[in-house]
């Protein structure tokens, strides 16, 4: 089961503990032993947690993989919707490559100052390491919105997690902004497990055009996708003025994001290993 896959580069060495073939894998700054070709043809099934990642694999393994999506746990049923704008995701420095682009998404914030006066607000919720750079993270966000209706909500609790997705009426996501899908894929978001918690609270997602997050919203449907921050800013003021609009696309996307739940990966699942073993 392959979240993404690392490209297969850089030089081949031998352990001379057991013998073992080794390839040095890089993607960015970061280094790791990854698989050898033979150990990938020993696998009789590769799953990939989208459609995008599988076709990752193809091109980076050669080696064809069927989508199993990620299973999602329901935040719902969604609760009474409040003007909350609200972001999920791992506070990360803008150097690293699962940075989410929280700060692209506060500045684009500030600059809608009629949403600040119709009482709207940008919420961050997320994990923060015991690190430096994760820590210089959320101290960024937090001086960067003072003064704007932005609220920083690091390493919350469970409940209080649960309770801004069903509150929330729109849910932001800017993953793999300003990069190339092409030639930068890991930095795209490769399923996007937040974006379908927040349509299993009614909180319709307004996402950046990349990666697993076009294939888990219907467009216009179940969620809106952007590719520019004036298209995000334009996408949202037209749903902060429509409550009908919102109203009735929470009212598709709860129900739509129950084919990512527990019990339908454990179907997906389950149909990979029955094939595998009739072979």
């Amino acid at each position: 089961m392959c979240m993404f896959p690392h490209e297969m580069r850089g030089r081949v060495k031998t352990d001379p503990r057991d013998g073992v073939v080794q390839r040095m894998y890089e993607t960015g700054v970061n280094r790791m032993l990854g698989m050898t070709p033979r150990v990938l043809d020993s696998y009789r099934a590769i799953t990939a947690n989208s459609a995008f990642t599988a076709h990752w694999i193809e091109r980076m393994w050669g080696h064809r993989a069927e989508a199993v999506y990620s299973a999602s746990e329901p935040m719902g049923p969604p609760g009474l919707k409040e003007k909350i704008l609200l972001h999920v995701g791992r506070f990360a420095s803008p150097r690293s490559l699962g940075y989410k682009h929280q700060h692209t998404l506060l500045e684009a914030f500030r600059h809608m100052p009629d949403l600040h006066a119709e009482g709207w607000q940008l919420h961050f919720a997320g994990s923060a390491l015991p690190d430096r750079q994760s820590t210089e993270a959320v101290n960024y966000l937090r001086s960067a919105g003072a003064g704007l209706p932005v609220q920083v909500h690091a390493n919350a609790p469970y409940p209080v997690l649960r309770d801004l997705y069903q509150r929330a009426s729109m849910y932001w996501h800017a993953t793999g902004y300003g990069s190339c899908e092409d030639l930068h894929p890991a930095r795209q978001e490769h399923f996007g497990l937040t974006v379908v918690e927040a349509m299993s609270a009614g909180a319709v997602p307004v996402v950046f055009k990349s990666g697993g997050p076009k294939e888990t919203i219907q467009e216009g449907v179940t969620g809106y996708l952007w590719d520019s921050l004036d298209e995000l800013a334009r996408i949202t003021r037209r749903l902060a003025s429509n409550p009908e609009s919102l109203r009735s696309c929470r009212e598709r996307c709860v129900p739509w994001s129950a084919q990512f739940s527990r019990s339908a990966f454990a179907d997906r699942v389950e149909g990979v290993v029955d094939r595998v073993l009739d072979q």
